[in-house]
């Protein structure tokens, strides 16, 4: 059932008492950057937290037509019980594509090494960021009954339409979808700024007119060859203007700047499935947030602040 035209009145009617001062538009330096959340000592308060209790009911009506609020936090990506059989990241929760579904990085100007596609590291976060795949699609639903294997790779809407949602103004007033969401939305299309109907960029998109954040810069979509390559084996430090010095453990390759032995949120690292080393998403980014001083996280979930561009310089060497 289309809502477009009810669903844009009613957002336009309350945008200056709901949001009007509250979000930094795109590109505005501190803490806000497209988000309500404070962005601080916890995934709790950071735009990773689905259930979007960082900003209490104001919003959450709002999105009930759109998606299932399991009212936790970790079941959007993780499970204690019932977890996906075909990745080895920690009880893992969502629908995966696989690595052939996605177009990786080629280049003539920088050095050629084997690419089999995005590893498990990337394919995590690719679950919500390709654009293709609901953002609530999760194999086992908070409670008994709610748990589905074929979710491990495939979106089942009417799976996902047995969660009851719970009464919401925004359904009993405009969508009339009962308990359950009208769609399951993906965030949208890769580098479109337009507004896309019964994804999430039918209201997250460039410019609307309901002061809410733009997602067109968090869609990386399915072709990744604009993007920093993932996938790819790390070159030889000895040969090529790379850094030298990360220490091992297990699967995992990283500087260890502290010290300490051990991978710390704010270390870069590289992860090595027993093909090699390997860049992924999660080198440079954490999804939980990384403390960069006093509780603030740093930005975008970076592990190491790009100011300077130290991210960057942490692996090559100019």
């Amino acid at each position: 059932m289309r809502t477009g035209p009810v669903l844009a009145m009613a957002l336009a009617a309350i945008a200056g008492a709901v949001w009007a001062g509250s979000w930094a538009p795109p590109g505005s330096p501190g803490d806000g950057d497209y988000t309500r959340a404070s962005n601080r000592d916890s995934i709790v308060n950071t735009r990773h937290n689905l259930t979007f209790s960082y900003i209490g009911s104001g919003i959450q009506w709002m999105m009930t037509g759109y998606k299932n609020f399991y009212g936790e936090v970790c079941v959007y990506c993780h499970t204690p019980h019932g977890a996906s059989s075909r990745q080895t990241a920690p009880l893992w929760n969502r629908t995966l594509n696989d690595p052939g579904a996605y177009t990786v990085y080629t280049s003539q100007t920088l050095i050629s090494t084997d690419n089999p596609g995005p590893g498990p590291n990337s394919l995590l976060c690719l679950s919500c960021h390709d654009g293709t795949i609901a953002i609530d699609s999760i194999i086992n639903m908070p409670g008994p009954g709610g748990y589905s294997a074929a979710q491990e790779a495939t979106v089942n809407d009417a799976f996902l339409s047995t969660w009851d949602n719970g009464p919401s103004y925004i359904q009993a007033g405009f969508i009339f979808c009962g308990n359950t969401p009208c769609f399951h939305a993906e965030l949208g299309s890769e580098g479109n700024p337009g507004e896309e109907p019964e994804k999430c960029k039918e209201c997250h998109y460039g410019g609307n007119a309901f002061g809410l954040p733009d997602f067109t810069a968090f869609v990386i979509g399915t072709s990744l060859g604009n993007d920093h390559p993932v996938g790819v084996r790390y070159p030889d430090p000895g040969v090529y203007d790379f850094a030298p010095g990360m220490v091992a453990q297990g699967g995992l390759r990283f500087f260890d700047k502290d010290g300490d032995g051990r991978a710390d949120p704010d270390e870069i690292r590289l992860y090595d499935n027993g093909s090699g080393p390997r860049v992924e998403c999660a080198s440079c980014h954490d999804p939980h947030g990384v403390d960069g001083g006093g509780g603030a996280l740093i930005p975008s979930f970076l592990r190491v602040p790009s100011d300077g561009s130290q991210i960057c310089l942490t692996c090559h060497t100019k």
